[in-house]
């Protein structure tokens, strides 16, 4: 297994991938009215939206129902099941409706450890003329089911905000406004199978909420960064509260259940010292 995964890991780095996409005013639409339903107010910008566009292909699924052009394979699948980890977006310059928009993404890293393996990637956006933004995001490739951690309570030094959930619907909705088709997030039983209760919530739709929750509350505070770590999974139908406090140009943000921290992201503003 793992003479294979380095073989692997040595000649996934020499691969990049590209995708041109426009950004469609209709999937910008349908996804506005669908972060309207989970948390009040709406911010006019499009953090986050990018994760609608310039997307996996879906032409060569895993056992889970993700694209497999970036997993570790050989002669066969090597992993039975991934995780999104962590991720890290610098916001450059804004997304424009009707746009045309090229994403070029590399594997940057990967690093094997015991039974899994940690893949990073990066995607670099841009227009015809200007960079966009530039995103991180860390999976985690592995055959062990999940295990619950110890529980890890907020300190008294955030302020709470508000509290969402994501039910059935909206879980679904964003899949398919994505073209995600990882079975933890549309099947409840496969989810049982990897040791979860139920259906995750993606943790692209957990960033994008935060960040839409961010510039509803801040309209005139302008993201240079945002940081993140997804330590507990978020299921569907489960209430959740976002937390946050700031120091000096940084907002750290929580989401939690009130029993396990679930993303704990780091939020850097432009021009403010």
């Amino acid at each position: 297994m793992i003479d294979k995964a380095l073989k692997w890991s040595k000649s996934i780095k020499l691969k990049n991938w590209n995708f041109n996409d426009i950004i469609a005013p209709g999937q910008v639409t349908h996804l506005n009215k669908l972060l309207g339903t989970i948390i009040p107010g709406r911010s006019q910008n499009l953090l986050g939206y990018h994760f609608l566009f310039a997307n996996q292909s879906n032409e060569n699924l895993g056992t889970d129902g993700y694209d497999n052009y970036q997993a570790p394979v050989s002669d066969t699948q090597l992993f039975r099941r991934r995780m999104w980890v962590k991720g890290e977006i610098e916001f450059i310059n804004p997304l424009s409706l009707g746009s045309y928009v090229n994403c070029q993404e590399v594997v940057s890293n990967v690093r094997l450890m015991n039974n899994s393996t940690f893949v990073e990637i990066v995607r670099h956006f841009k227009s015809e003329t200007d960079p966009i933004l530039k995103e991180k995001r860390t999976l985690i490739y592995t055959n062990d089911n999940y295990n619950q951690p110890s529980a890890s309570v907020v300190d008294s030094t955030y302020h709470h905000s508000i509290n969402f959930n994501v039910d059935d619907t909206q879980l679904s909705k964003y899949s398919f406004l994505t073209y995600n088709l990882h079975k933890i997030h549309l099947d409840k039983e496969y989810s049982k199978n990897e040791g979860f209760p139920d259906r995750i919530v993606q943790g692209p739709l957990l960033v994008t909420i935060i960040l839409n929750w961010f510039h509803t509350n801040h309209p005139d505070l302008d993201i240079s960064t945002i940081k993140y770590k997804i330590t507990n999974p978020v299921y569907v139908n489960e209430q959740q509260a976002i937390y946050w406090k700031k120091k000096g140009n940084v907002f750290e943000v929580l989401i939690t259940n009130g029993i396990n921290i679930s993303l704990n992201c780091k939020i850097t503003l432009k021009g403010i010292n």
